[in-house]
């Protein structure tokens, strides 16, 4: 991921590890809020790029639209703060992409009538 300069639009501050910002992946036609951790010094300066693990704080948003070397932008509103490149998917989001129901409704028991 990398955290665009001030003069780029970006931060007055790195990124530093917890900060949740909004996330635009182009697929679903809204922002998505994410909890960042960086592993390399829990923080990305300004102008640089490093390796952020992104926790979605509804992840079944995107269920089935996310897929490896996608872009997405880190937003501030509507301020682009950075850009960055999907390169793994832990959790599966990209999993089932031809099975349009998202896996938390698979899971829930289905309710009978008596």
């Amino acid at each position: 991921m990398y955290a665009l300069r001030t003069d780029e639009g970006g931060r007055r501050n790195p990124l530093l590890t917890g900060y949740r910002p909004s996330h635009n992946f182009g697929k679903n036609g809204h922002l998505n809020d994410g909890l960042h951790e960086y592993p390399s010094g829990g923080r990305i300066e300004l102008g640089a790029s490093g390796v952020a693990y992104i926790w979605l704080l509804a992840p079944d948003e995107n269920y089935g639209l996310l897929s490896i070397g996608d872009p997405f932008t880190v937003q501030e509103g509507n301020r682009i703060v950075g850009r960055g490149r999907i390169t793994a998917l832990p959790n599966g989001l990209s999993v089932y992409h031809s099975n349009p129901i998202p896996p938390s409704v698979l899971s829930k028991p289905s309710s009978t009538r008596t």
